[in-house]
């Protein structure tokens, strides 16, 4: 080695640990005084040389704060030193909340956001040129002149830019300001020419073992289906000839208090309700005490029976689902598209084959699902709704009650939604009289953030505004461009309005409909009130309970003595799919005329018409009209003339 030249300046190099109360540089891991090469002829121009770190390795796990240079302040004479700026910044400050700064004698300063303190406002963000040699991954990444950009993430960008950013110079803009001729304007991108590996993607370890992979750019990861208890996770990247060392490890806990349980008041443990004809609308009045939860989680409640109707055991849930068809087993019987006609959907069933793979479709639940893509119209971007349409009103709902949609969405790595910026959600949206859109809640999106080829659980909630008469539930796709591509699958679509108040009363026709279809005489049910608060059930402290059942009136109606007078009775259920039945009575003979109508006023099914015995008449519609085509949800009138006596009555079809 020739003698010291007299253009090397004396900086100083650290490595600092993140502050674990402020997240601001702290402790002082490691620090050399580095000689920088300031000749601007020289071919190592601005670089610091050293290999301290190379002989003694510091070993670091987690963040750390690299400090360079203490800029050659003259703290003595309170002005610029002659070795002052080996750095840069760029015009743009893209990243406020990587910039840091220490403004003081060390010892006698403290760490601060430029942002908080105020400090180089005439700045962008710092630029740096660096040269890592990291042997532990087997290859080298090169910042400037051609090199590599490390992004704020700390993931290498593969993008070539143009030449005006990929071939900023190393240069002080102190010693040699006319050096620096093109610096860039905001977040320099540099291209990827020094790279000598191909990344797959990352691995994703938990508690030792890989339980997932994600797409080289997407930097989270969602688990799902654990238990309470504590995991341990951490990442690796995975190269085309090796994996790289582990990350930091990072501990999770996952806990949760259940709510407490509610006490039952009403009804009586083995009540006994009488069901007729004349009384199905009456209500058994379920009522239970407010509970309370330790996280502070939402409660809601539900009212869980069961009982025994020929052997076989019956369940009956409320709220229960409301969606019909919703796994799609059907195709696509009870849902709208819009855009009107759109075809970039199809049912798939499971063993399938799917869009550019080798892999056979399997469905979520039952053997069949949605699939949907982008329209590639003449319009970008676009969205196609795949939905069901409910008035609320004889959806039970009002201003001011909650409506849940949860749903399964799964995108194939084959045709994955990632390959651009596309995505696809749970919807709920609430509409006037005139079905003029009021409100929309979109659920979280299925993109390329979520992992390949794996089916996903997800769910909205919205609350129902004032005003709003009609609500549509359903899946979406969005497309940016036609460069945007992939595909989605959506299965088990359905939607609920939780039960959040302490008390539900429940019509005799609802505890009576298992048994009369049976044709059995009566039923036990046996009933609970469970608690829940978004992850754990809770059953009340004073259940279960029973609750008998008789409908032996029910069935027996035809051998009834014969009616004194003319009645139209209540259908019966209502709302009903896909059968409701229909009882009037006829005291004289009579002719008799019995006819359904829609809202319009348009008569669409004759029932019965002629001459009519004394007696009670029982008839069971379908939902089809005359010609025996199947009528659509909505509210209908049933209307019976017999002689002079004239009644008329609303039903519900609801599919």
């Amino acid at each position: 080695m020739g003698a010291l030249k007299t253009e090397w300046k004396v900086f100083t190099l650290s490595i600092l640990a993140p502050d674990p109360e402020t997240d601001l540089p702290g402790e002082v891991l490691y620090s050399e005084e580095v000689l920088v090469d300031a000749d601007p002829l020289s071919d190592y121009y601005g670089w610091a040389m050293t290999s301290a770190l190379a002989d003694d390795p510091l070993v670091v796990t987690g963040d750390v704060f690299i400090k360079y240079s203490d800029f050659g302040y003259d703290w003595a004479n309170s002005t610029a030193g002659p070795d002052m700026d080996m750095m840069g910044c760029d015009a743009v400050l893209d990243f406020p909340g990587n910039r840091y700064n220490y403004l003081g004698q060390d010892g006698a300063g403290e760490w601060q956001l430029d942002v908080n303190s105020g400090a180089f406002t005439f700045c962008g963000d710092w630029i740096l040129e660096m040269h890592a040699d990291f042997t532990a991954g087997n290859g080298i990444a090169v910042a400037g002149n051609g090199g590599l950009w490390i992004d704020q993430s700390g993931s290498p960008s593969v993008n070539n830019l143009p030449s005006i950013y990929a071939e900023v110079e190393a240069a002080s803009t102190k010693e040699n300001p006319v050096e620096l001729t093109n610096p860039p304007v905001s977040n320099p991108v540099f291209a990827s020419q020094t790279l000598d590996r191909d990344m797959m993607h990352y691995n994703i370890y938990r508690d030792g073992e890989v339980v997932g992979d994600q797409q080289p750019g997407v930097h989270e990861y969602m688990d799902s289906g654990l238990d309470w208890g504590t995991y341990t996770y951490h990442v690796t990247a995975m190269y085309d000839d090796h994996e790289s060392i582990a990350t930091n490890m990072v501990e999770v806990t996952l806990s949760n208090v259940a709510p407490d349980a509610v006490m039952l008041i009403s009804p009586g443990d083995g009540l006994e309700v009488e069901v007729n004809q004349d009384n199905l609308e009456e209500t058994v009045p379920f009522i239970w005490t407010a509970a309370n939860d330790d996280n502070n989680d939402p409660v809601e409640y539900i009212l869980y029976a069961s009982g025994l109707v020929n052997g076989d055991t019956v369940e009956s849930f409320n709220p229960s689902p409301m969606m019909d068809n919703g796994g799609f087993e059907d195709g696509m019987e009870g849902f709208l598209i819009w855009p009107e006609g759109q075809g970039s959907n199809a049912i798939l069933t499971t063993g399938d084959g799917m869009h550019n793979s080798d892999d056979t479709f399997e469905a979520y639940e039952g053997m069949k699902s949605l699939k949907m893509w982008g329209q590639y119209g003449d319009t970008y971007p676009n969205e196609t709704s795949i939905y069901q349409a409910y008035n609320l009103e004889s959806a039970g709902l009002s201003a001011g009650d909650h409506v849940d949609a949860s749903g399964a969405m799964m995108s194939h790595v084959d045709d994955w939604v990632g390959n651009g910026a596309n995505s696809a959600y749970l919807f709920i949206s609430f509409l006037d009289g005139d079905w003029n859109m009021m409100q929309s809640t979109l659920g979280p999106l299925m993109d390329g953030s979520r992992t390949v080829s794996e089916w996903h659980e997800f769910d909205v909630r919205a609350e129902v505004p004032a005003g709003a008469v009609n609500m549509n539930v359903g899946v979406a796709y969005y497309q940016v461009s036609g460069n945007d591509h992939g595909s989605v699958y959506f299965d088990e679509v359905n939607w609920y309005s939780p039960q959040t108040t302490t008390g539900l009363f429940v019509p005799y026709e609802d505890v009576a409909m298992d048994a009369y279809e049976a044709g059995v005489t009566d039923i036990t049910w046996e009933w609970d009130i469970w608690s829940f608060d978004g992850f754990e059930l809770t059953p009340s402290s004073s259940g279960p309970r029973q609750l008998h059942v008789n409908v032996a009136n029910l069935l027996g109606i035809e051998s009834a003595s014969l009616p004194k007078e003319f009645a139209l009775h209540n259908n019966y259920p209502n709302p009903f799919n896909p059968v409701t039945n229909i009882t009037y009575d006829i005291p004289e003979a009579t002719d008799v005329t019995l006819e359904i109508y829609n809202v319009m006023g348009q008569r669409v099914r004759t029932l019965a018409q002629g001459n009519h015995e004394p007696g009670r008449y029982q008839i069971v519609w379908s939902a089809t009209d005359d010609i025996g085509q199947a009528l659509s949800s909505g509210m209908y009138i049933y209307r019976i003339q017999a002689g002079d006596f004239v009644s008329v009555k609303k039903l519900v079809l609801m599919k």
